[in-house]
């Protein structure tokens, strides 16, 4: 399953395979595309959406979620010039910062 997603060529293959797994839900599957895959991919994290004020509710199904929370990550850290990974520490620490 992971080489078919780290091969396939359309997103909802990709996160969708890794989903068939025992144990693997959108955060751990989103987690394998981020470290694992040469695309860029942020991680599906509760802290990371709130940091954006991702309204998770605004879309039909999962997969419209998750592929707007992609397209809006890849866009901004090309904007900010910055890699996925910086990206995503980033996201997770301002909501962390803004709990305290």
């Amino acid at each position: 399953m992971t080489y078919f997603a780290f091969t396939a060529r359309n997103e909802l293959c990709r996160i969708n395979c890794l989903l068939c797994l025992d144990g693997v839900q959108l955060p751990v599957g989103s987690a394998i595309l981020h470290w694992f895959h040469r695309d860029d991919y942020p991680i599906w994290d509760w802290r990371a959406l709130e940091a954006v004020q991702f309204d998770k509710n605004n879309y039909k199904n999962w997969f419209q979620r998750w592929e707007a929370y992609v397209t809006f990550c890849r866009n901004t850290a090309k904007e900010n010039n910055v890699d996925m990974r910086t990206l995503d520490r980033t996201l997770w620490q301002y909501s962390k910062i803004q709990k305290s």
